[in-house]
């Protein structure tokens, strides 16, 4: 799949959530109460918080993910 900023990757990044839980984003600047969060390839965070697919922003520009990435 590619968008019209020129990201790529071998599957559809824009459905396809990966699931984080509380304990892998310890060491990170997202702080959750829930014990997982999805994330879409590119979310991103605002005032801390999650932005969802964050791939159309103009910010997020010709990142490629091959296959077995």
């Amino acid at each position: 799949m590619k968008d019209s900023n020129g990201n790529s990757a071998f599957y559809d990044f824009k459905n396809i959530k990966f699931r984080r839980t509380r304990e892998q984003l310890r060491n990170t600047t997202v702080a959750i109460t829930d014990p997982y969060l999805d994330l879409y390839t590119f979310s991103t965070i605002k005032n801390n918080n999650i932005v969802e697919d964050n791939s159309e922003n103009e910010l997020c520009e010709y990142n490629t993910f091959k296959e077995n990435c």
